[in-house]
């Protein structure tokens, strides 16, 4: 299985505002929502990251099970709104 991985599409900058970041591009900004979205966020300014490590990044300690479901949901989300600003 080819591992997923995900990257700013060219022309995508860091916003910030109010202590919150987010993504411009082309003019349209989406802001992280929480805590979770802007760990996602810095990590994928700082360079293209692997599913797997950015689901890592998210791991708080919980029950593996629960755990796993929080995380994907988070990741799914997270892609869902942030979609137009990455590549895979």
């Amino acid at each position: 299985m080819d591992q997923i991985i995900l990257t700013l599409k060219p022309g995508v900058t860091l916003a910030e505002r109010g202590g919150q970041i987010g993504l411009v591009l082309q003019g349209r900004i989406c802001f992280a929502k929480d805590a979770q979205q802007t760990e996602i966020l810095r990590a994928l300014v700082l360079q293209s990251q692997s599913l797997e490590t950015l689901m890592a990044l998210l791991h708080t300690g919980n029950t593996p099970l629960e755990n796993d479901h929080r995380i994907s949901l988070a990741m799914a989300e997270f892609i869902l709104e942030f979609g137009e600003y990455l590549e895979t």
